[in-house]
């Protein structure tokens, strides 16, 4: 994993968004990534909020890929899934 390519700004933030040299992160994004899962899993965002205990709102920008995220919320979004962290932040290839 190439954390150099998806954190930035906050130590403690994961980011959707472009990185600081301004080009498009390597697919596939948290975003598609967190949105493969739930879909997997046959979840609503609402259904996947409700088990991580965060707003839906949450979840909805998260898979908007434009949204900075707490690597804590990350952490209960992944637990939600049945997923390690590692596995939602692992960028193939």
């Amino acid at each position: 994993m190439n954390t150099r390519s998806i954190l930035y700004g906050s130590p403690d933030s994961i980011s959707n968004a472009r990185n600081p040299q301004g080009t498009a992160p390597d697919p596939p994004t948290l975003a598609a990534r967190v949105q493969g899962w739930r879909s997997d899993r046959e979840l609503t965002q609402e259904e996947l909020a409700r088990q991580a205990g965060v707003d839906r709102s949450t979840i909805q920008r998260l898979e908007s890929a434009n949204w900075e995220v707490k690597f804590s919320t990350v952490s209960r979004i992944a637990h939600a899934l049945g997923v390690s962290m590692v596995t939602l932040l692992d960028r193939p290839g």
